[in-house]
């Protein structure tokens, strides 16, 4: 099926591109070289990085492999929940107790 007329531009050169910039942000978006032999033949492209990761029975987030027990706060009880205690002056202890 034939193109449309006046749709393609030509291809110019940028001359007021710096081309030592370019090149080295091209270099830091690309993938990098995985110096572990081991994990790099044992990587497949077709998986996201987790199931990779969990394969080589690895974790991708240390923080949920490992948790740590959080610390109990001890906090007192409001006022209006705490029963008075009424100190036992006599000898008879159906006398004393709480209310």
């Amino acid at each position: 099926m034939p193109k449309a007329k006046g749709k393609t531009r030509r291809q110019k050169f940028g001359y007021n591109v710096n081309r030592k910039r370019l090149n080295r942000n091209a270099r830091r978006k690309a993938a990098p070289r995985i110096e572990c032999s081991h994990i790099r033949h044992a990587w497949d492209h077709t998986k996201s990085v987790r199931q990779n990761l969990a394969e080589m029975g690895l974790a991708m987030d240390p923080n949920k492999a490992v948790p740590l027990r959080k610390k109990k706060t001890w906090r007192q009880k409001p006022a209006s929940q705490r029963r008075k205690e009424i100190p036992c002056l006599g000898t008879s202890s159906t006398m004393c107790g709480t209310w």
